[in-house]
């Protein structure tokens, strides 16, 4: 049966890294190799070393000491990057996921978040999460979490003051627990919402819509998970969510968007001011890989290797020397070898083909990794390289 189960893992991996998860094959993103958290950002090196910079206080870097790191250094302690499939962060703390299927926590255990079944204040280095088996994909929220293990279930835990858990309460959980679920093929926590797709191609969500982000109508959350609709004839292959809005890629690399849009994080001329509850595209003139959202500002990484920015930018975040409060898809790389983007709360971070990461926007918490406290509006180059 353990092998049975292991076998079953390493096919869902596979899946998982060729279809809805990632936008990229196996073959071209083994693992994770660049995430920003709130106001962090880790590195998985090739052989193996993980770096981290940036807002430590809470342990998010998983090292010692606890506090802001301003240059880069080995992070996740105890962790190996060579074992490593993927690292997920929220706010304040973050997850990482094992080839095994295991699953690590770090950082700050407030409303649950750590899911170790008891208050610890923070977690200082990663440590596993009891119960959770054969996982294949991790995501976290604005202090809820989730993971989606190889036979298709949901186990979620954290903060849940809108129903973000799906549980039909908005009680908190601080251990996971299993969505009454299945079939289920992909997971992602937006900041108060959690989004899924099954193995028909059905896409769900839950938590909150206070601003319609996953129904139209003025229901304020939804605590079970439901059917979304709109996306009668698309084929949904990733889907990511911010803090009031969400974004879903098809397959011919068209990103469609509803929900909070004041400061024009939709990225969509066609969309109404402040709330838009109806589906409707991005717009993006060329085929989009992978979309990344993280609060009010979202990334998406092109089919040629470019990578446009939207949203809510006025730190910095587009790396082209403008600060915007507000704007609508800006290309902000277009030399065609940019292979990953990553967004944090107020930094964007992205990598090159030759394994160079930069990062641009604020920089208080030492998000740059240049030694500085300086926020930046073009893109910074601290040394580090993927390879």
């Amino acid at each position: 049966m353990k092998r049975l189960l292991s076998a079953l893992t390493a096919l869902l991996l596979l899946l998982f890294l060729t279809g809805t998860g990632t936008g990229e094959t196996a073959e071209e993103k083994p693992v994770a190799r660049l995430r920003n958290g709130g106001s962090f950002v880790y590195v998985v090196r090739e052989d193996g070393s993980i770096l981290g910079w940036g807002d430590n206080r809470k342990g998010q870097l998983g090292t010692s000491p606890a506090k802001l790191l301003l240059k880069p250094r080995p992070a996740a302690d105890g962790m190996d990057g060579k074992d490593l499939l993927d690292i997920q962060c929220g706010n304040e703390n973050t997850l990482f996921l094992t080839k095994s299927g295991e699953v690590y926590t770090c950082g700050t255990d407030s409303r649950g978040a750590q899911g170790l079944g008891k208050p610890s204040g923070s977690v200082k280095t990663p440590t596993k999460i009891p119960g959770l088996e054969h996982i294949v994909q991790i995501s976290c929220g604005f202090g809820h979490n989730a993971a989606l293990d190889a036979e298709g279930h949901i186990w979620i835990w954290g903060r849940n003051d809108y129903g973000q858990l799906g549980l039909g309460d908005r009680a908190t959980r601080n251990r996971p627990e299993k969505l009454p679920l299945e079939g289920m093929v992909s997971v992602n926590c937006g900041g108060k919402f959690t989004l899924a797709q099954d193995r028909e191609g059905q896409l769900w969500g839950w938590g909150s819509n206070t601003y319609q982000v996953l129904f139209p109508g003025r229901k304020q959350y939804y605590a079970t998970p439901s059917v979304l609709a709109g996306f009668e004839g698309k084929n949904i292959v990733q889907f990511s969510g911010g803090s009031d809005c969400a974004f879903w890629l098809d397959d011919q690399g068209t990103v469609w968007t509803r929900g909070r849009n004041e400061y024009k994080q939709l990225g969509s001329s066609a969309a109404a001011w402040k709330t838009s509850p109806e589906l409707t595209t991005v717009d993006i003139p060329e085929k989009v890989r992978t979309v990344c959202a993280y609060s009010a500002a979202t990334a998406a990484l092109t089919e040629n290797g470019n990578v446009y920015i939207w949203g809510s930018t006025s730190a910095g975040q587009l790396g082209n020397g403008k600060a915007p409060n507000g704007s609508l898809p800006v290309l902000v790389w277009d030399t065609g070898d940019a292979v990953e983007v990553a967004m944090g709360s107020l930094i964007s971070s992205l990598r090159t083909a030759d394994g160079k990461v930069y990062v641009s926007g604020y920089n208080a918490y030492g998000q740059l990794g240049n030694g500085k406290k300086v926020s930046s509006r073009t893109w910074v180059w601290n040394g580090t390289t993927i390879k």
